[in-house]
């Protein structure tokens, strides 16, 4: 599995600062504790912003989190991960995919970085803050929904209409509409804790998802893949997904729940 960024010792009484993108991070090691001070903000200029573990003083201004831990060590190690939400996707405009046929999205899914003390195989993970100020929206009816984050990058049909973007993992969808009728698409929700993150030569993607609309009237499903994407079967894992995607489709048993999961 690759180390997406190296692990730091931070000596006990010192501080560290990170400039990661839009996120200011700073890691504080004091006695039986870790503390955890983060600011997001500032425009597209200072996106492409990139400082490792400066040695500092405690930040002045911003708010701070304190973690009590039995880990031993000194080790920090910073990783990407998903958000804490599901994320909406949007294609631009409306497309819909003609009935008895298919097609393939890529959505682009803003990444969030999560602080890990200790080992490798024991360590413990103190908490997961987004990379940048992230978009809150509602997917669903008002009475059945859930909330979600939503997507900066409209989902696109070719990966290659994005820019490479190290704070950005790619995921791609893939449609197949059995039914007798067009299927429209105005956004995608996809739940992030079931993918998995792979480093590429120039992209960061996720695992692939699968939905397949039969029918008006008989089930739907919604398959999330396993390994590297086709376009780039040689990316390397570097984490796995926070929780295990069922080993059988998820099903959606009417067509409005699957305008729900796919285009409500």
């Amino acid at each position: 599995m690759s180390e997406f960024w190296p692990a730091i010792s931070i000596p006990l009484g010192e501080t560290r600062h990170w400039e990661i993108g839009l996120l200011d991070l700073w890691i504080h090691h004091a006695s039986g504790e870790w503390r955890v001070w983060h600011r997001t903000g500032g425009g597209a200029s200072q996106d492409g912003r990139y400082l490792l573990a400066e040695p500092c003083d405690e930040p002045d201004g911003a708010a701070q989190r304190r973690f009590a831990t039995v880990a031993s060590g000194d080790k920090i190690r910073l990783r990407p991960a998903y958000p804490d939400r599901p994320i909406v996707s949007y294609p631009g405009s409306s497309i819909s995919v003609p009935a008895k046929s298919e097609a393939s999205f890529v959505c682009g899914l803003p990444l969030a970085l999560e602080i890990v003390v200790g080992g490798k195989k024991k360590g413990a993970s103190l908490i997961t803050l987004p990379l940048r100020n992230l978009s809150k929206t509602w997917f669903g009816t008002p009475l059945a929904g859930e909330p979600c984050y939503s997507a900066s990058t409209n989902a696109v049909r070719d990966h290659l209409e994005l820019s490479p973007n190290k704070y950005r993992a790619l995921c791609p969808v893939r449609v197949s509409n059995r039914s007798k009728e067009n299927l429209p698409v105005d956004r995608i929700c996809i739940h992030v804790e079931h993918l998995q993150l792979y480093e590429g030569k120039d992209y960061l993607w996720s695992n692939g998802v699968s939905v397949v609309k039969e029918s008006e009237s008989e089930t739907s499903r919604v398959t999330y893949e396993s390994g590297p994407p086709d376009v780039e079967p040689t990316a390397e894992l570097v984490t796995e997904p926070r929780v295990v995607p069922p080993s059988n489709s998820v099903f959606l048993k009417t067509f409005n729940q699957l305008r729900s999961a796919l285009a409500e």
